[in-house]
């Protein structure tokens, strides 16, 4: 269910990159049109407004545009598509796909869509990451878990000591009687 959950999110989101990237690309008739300072500003727009990198790739799979250049800068990230995505999205003509990476050791899920012009051609390939982590289910049931342990032992070391003082006190006037049986020698 947490997974079928999380795959909904991550359509969502990609799928909401895209559609406002589209209604921007309308007149477009290549790539190369989405190098104006301009547009940049709108992709930080939407960038700053899905909280979400966005990368652009050509129609050939060459990266050419990113909200987080410096990823691609440090080498973190090859600057081509990935060839699995390329051939779902090109290839397969699928709406979305959805990848899960690794980066720098830190596992992710990559959205890749196609954007379009209003004549239908293919105009870039977008691309963000998603790293929702308060859906990691297992994460969070473990944490549970272990608050919930902790807490009952917590409980039981308190009551063992609270019912060691009450039948301590309970039963201090019956030790007190058998020291002084003992002392006056009445068996």
């Amino acid at each position: 269910r947490n997974e079928v959950n999380m795959r909904n999110l991550m359509s969502s989101k990609i799928s909401t990159v895209q559609a406002m990237i589209e209604s921007r690309i309308r007149h477009a008739e290549n790539w190369r049109d989405l190098m104006t300072q301009e547009f940049s500003h709108e992709v930080e727009k939407i960038s700053a407004t899905t909280q979400s990198d966005i990368s652009f790739f050509t129609p050939d799979g060459k990266l050419f545009n990113s909200t987080a250049p410096e990823v691609y800068e440090r080498r973190m990230i090859g600057s081509r598509i990935s060839p699995e995505a390329y051939y779902n999205i090109c290839q397969r003509n699928q709406r979305f796909f959805i990848n899960r990476a690794e980066i720098a050791g830190f596992k992710l899920w990559t959205l890749y869509a196609p954007v379009f012009n209003d004549k239908g051609e293919l105009i870039a390939i977008i691309n963000t990451p998603y790293t929702d982590r308060s859906l990691d289910f297992r994460r969070e049931a473990t944490s549970h878990a272990a608050t919930i342990v902790n807490l009952f032992l917590l409980l039981l070391i308190g009551s063992l000591m609270v019912t060691s003082k009450v039948v301590n006190s309970m039963f201090a006037p019956l030790v007190v009687m058998g020291h002084k049986m003992k002392s006056a020698d009445i068996n």
